[in-house]
C-alpha cells in the first residue's frame, strides 16, 4: 500500500525532529584538532572563560580523523581562545586557581597520573606524582589553604570478606581490597599527610550493586577531595553513596553524609547515590552532582545542595536542579557566583548537552554540546585576568581575491579552514579564525567576519614601496598596513 499524503507529511516531520535531536550541527569555529561543538548562549560576562577537556569514548590514535584529548579554553563569545598542542593519554580536571594564577590539570597515560601546573602564559611550572607505593588515581588535584597540594590515589590490602555476601555468594577470604588514598605534599614535594580508606572504612559499607571482584575490589572509589572551612577534608566516596569528613590531623572520621551509616538524617530528601564533586559552599552548605545510580527507576541525575546541622544531625535540601536524563558516571557542578551555576554532565552524550549553565532561578544561560561519543570529566567557568593580546587577522580585497594574513613572529599557524600558512585566500564571505603557537599550545585570533567588513587592512607594494593593484603570479610583494610593512607575500 502506498503512503497517503498525510502519512508522508508525518514522516517528514519525524525526520525533521530526529535531525534536530541527533544531527551533527556545530555553530562555532574550531581547529581540526579540537572536537567541534554547538554552543547556544547569550553572551557570557567579558573575561569569563569555559575550561574543558573533552575526550571521545573508545577512540585511539590509530582511528581515522583521531582527535587527542586536550584542554581547551572557550571565550565569552563561544570561540576557542586557546588549546593545548598535543596530548597523548587522557587529560581532565582542567581548572584555574585565582589564588596563585595557575592552571591545574591531570594527565593520565599508561596507568600513571601526573598532576600538572601551568602559568598564565601556558608554560608548565610544576608537576606532582603519587608516591609511597600508591597507585595513580586521576580524579582529584587541589591546592590547600596552607599552600600544599593534595591528590588522590589507590592502595591494595588483603582482607577476609567471607562473612559478606555478594549476589548470594560469600566474598573471598583473600579479597584484594582497593582503598582510596589521599596524599598531601608540601611545595618541596615532600609527603606530609596520607590517609587510606582501608584503615578506617570496612568494605561492608559498600553497595552490592556496584559489583564485587575478589582480585580488585574497589569498594569505596573516591572521586573528589575538598578542604572544609575548618581545614578538615571532605571526600566523596562514590561506591559508598556517601561524603566523609576526615580529620586532617589524625585521619579519623568526623561524620558521614549518606550511605549505610549516615551521621545525618535527611529531613526533606531521600538522599543521593553514586555522587561526584562534593564541595563546600560559602553559605555553609554542601553541593554535589547526584548521579542517582541506586535510585528507583526511571533514574534521573540532579544537582543538589544540603544545609548540614551538626547539632541535630540533619541534612536539609535547600536547592536542586533535576536533569531530564541519567548520567551513570562522572559529572561535576560549580557554583560560579550567586547567579551562575555550571553543570558538567560527565558520561552523557548527544543529544544531551555536555555542559549546562543556568542562573539561580534555574533558567538556561548556555548549553554546550559536543559530537557523538564525546564527553568531559569536569568543566569550569572562570574569570581570568589574561594579559594576552590575541592575534588580529588582516584582510584586503586585491584583484578578484580576498587575502587574509596572520601576524608575523610565530612558527605555527592553523586556520579554521585547515590551512597552515601565514597567508590564505578566503573563498567565502564568512567568519575565519587562526591559531598560533603560544606557550604549550595555540592561541586563537580574534574572529573576522568578512560579511561585515568593507574597508581593507592593507595593500600590496613592491620593493620601492609603490602600491600594486594588479599583482602578477609568482612575484614577491610587501604587505603595507597602517602599522607599516607587516610581511612579504608571493602571489599565487
Amino acid at each position: 500500500m502506498k503512503p497517503t499524503k498525510n502519512i508522508k507529511i508525518v514522516l517528514l516531520l519525524l525526520s525533521s525532529i530526529i535531525n534536530e535531536l541527533y544531527g551533527q550541527t556545530y555553530n562555532h569555529l574550531v581547529p581540526n584538532v579540537v572536537f567541534p561543538y554547538q554552543l547556544n548562549s547569550g553572551k557570557l560576562p567579558e573575561n569569563t572563560y569555559i575550561l574543558i577537556s573533552p575526550l571521545k569514548l573508545n577512540s585511539n590514535p590509530t582511528d581515522k580523523n583521531y582527535i587527542s584529548p586536550k584542554p581547551i579554553i572557550i571565550d565569552h563569545n563561544g570561540y576557542v581562545f586557546w588549546y593545548m598542542n598535543s596530548s597523548s593519554g587522557s587529560i581532565g580536571d582542567f581548572k584555574y586557581s585565582s589564588n596563585d594564577s595557575l592552571f591545574y590539570f591531570t594527565k593520565y597515560l599508561n596507568g600513571i597520573a601526573s598532576y600538572q601546573l601551568m602559568d598564565l602564559k601556558f608554560n608548565f611550572v610544576d608537576s606532582i606524582l603519587n608516591t609511597n607505593n600508591v597507585l595513580s588515581d586521576a580524579h582529584e588535584f587541589q591546592k590547600l589553604s596552607n599552600g600544599n597540594y593534595i591528590i588522590g590515589g589507590m592502595k591494595d590490602s588483603i582482607m577476609d570478606l567471607s562473612k559478606l555476601n555478594y549476589n548470594g555468594k560469600p566474598g573471598s577470604k583473600t579479597t584484594n581490597v582497593r582503598g582510596y588514598v589521599i596524599q598531601e605534599f608540601n611545595k618541596q614535594h615532600k609527603l606530609v599527610f596520607e590517609w587510606n580508606s582501608n584503615n578506617y572504612i570496612h568494605p561492608k559499607e559498600s553497595f552490592e550493586s556496584y559489583g564485587y571482584d575478589s582480585t580488585k575490589y574497589d569498594y569505596a572509589h573516591g572521586n573528589s577531595i575538598e578542604e572544609d572551612a575548618d581545614g578538615n577534608l571532605l571526600v566523596s566516596l562514590r561506591y559508598l553513596n556517601s561524603i566523609y569528613k576526615i580529620n586532617h590531623q589524625n585521619g579519623k572520621i568526623i561524620w558521614k553524609l549518606g550511605g549505610k551509616s549516615s551521621s545525618f538524617s535527611f529531613t526533606n530528601d531521600l538522599g543521593f547515590s553514586g555522587q561526584h564533586d562534593a564541595r563546600r559552599l560559602t553559605n555553609d552548605a554542601i553541593s554535589l552532582f547526584d548521579n542517582a545510580n541506586t535510585s528507583k527507576e526511571p533514574k534521573t541525575s540532579r544537582i543538589i545542595q544540603y544545609k548540614l546541622d551538626t547539632l541535630n544531625w540533619t541534612a536539609t535540601k535547600i536547592w536542586e536542579y533535576n536533569q531530564p536524563f541519567f548520567v551513570k558516571s562522572l559529572g561535576s557542578y560549580q557554583v560560579v557566583n550567586d547567579d551562575t551555576h555550571l553543570i558538567n554532565n560527565g558520561f552523557s552524550f548527544r543529544p544531551n548537552p555536555s555542559v549546562v549553565i543556568i542562573n539561580k532561578l534555574k533558567e538556561n544561560i548556555a548549553t554546550l554540546t559536543f559530537k557523538d561519543s564525546v564527553m568531559c570529566y569536569r568543566s569550569f567557568c572562570f574569570e581570568i585576568p589574561f594579559q594576552i593580546k590575541q592575534p588580529k587577522i588582516l584582510h584586503a580585497n586585491i584583484g578578484n581575491k580576498t587575502i587574509l594574513v596572520a601576524p608575523d613572529g610565530v612558527k605555527n599557524y592553523l586556520w579554521s579552514t585547515g590551512d597552515t600558512t601565514q597567508i590564505i585566500i578566503a573563498d567565502k564571505r564568512t567568519t575565519y579564525q587562526v591559531w598560533t603557537n603560544y606557550g604549550t599550545g595555540m592561541l586563537g585570533s580574534l574572529p573576522i567576519d568578512l560579511s561585515k567588513i568593507t574597508n581593507d587592512d592593507f595593500y600590496l607594494c613592491n620593493k620601492n614601496q609603490k602600491k600594486i593593484s594588479s599583482p602578477k603570479y609568482g612575484e614577491t610583494y610587501f604587505i603595507k598596513s597602517p602599522n607599516g610593512i607587516e610581511t612579504t607575500i608571493i602571489w599565487k
